[in-house]
């Protein structure tokens, strides 16, 4: 792996909120090249209590539809699944594809302009999430 000025960084943040229906586990592992990131590999988990297990289902259709309008950008690849107890979104995402506003909406940083690693996780960090 290659570090310093032009080369590549990787970015892993969680973040952890409990809801009335569970916690959500949220995971972002993001690609850097110099001051620009490339890559986004994003997992939402929605870990759910006892009695929300049977509505799996329609949370999974929620979360489809919350991600809907991202499904048709281009660099973009959604996925939903369920287990047991939990439901899941898996956003991987070709930056280098993807629109400034896009990438905004989705992620809450930049992707397409100049953003260094420290600033992504900056970013992050005001919005919850702990970096590595």
């Amino acid at each position: 792996m290659l570090t310093g000025c032009g080369g590549t960084e990787q970015l892993s943040c969680t973040k952890e909120d409990d809801a009335a229906t569970g916690k959500t586990i949220t995971k972002m592992d993001a690609t850097f090249e110099g001051n620009k990131t490339t890559t986004v590999d994003m997992t939402v988990t929605m870990e759910l209590k006892d009695q929300y297990k049977n509505y799996k289902d329609q949370m999974v259709k929620a979360l489809e539809t919350q991600f809907q309008s991202y499904q048709d950008k281009e660099g973009v690849e959604v996925k939903t699944s369920s287990k047991d107890s939990s439901v899941s979104v898996d956003v991987k995402v070709d930056t280098t594809k993807m629109k400034e506003a896009d990438a905004k909406n989705l992620f809450g940083f930049s992707t397409t302009t100049k953003q260094s690693k420290a600033s992504a996780q900056k970013e992050l960090e005001k919005q919850g999430f702990t970096c590595k």
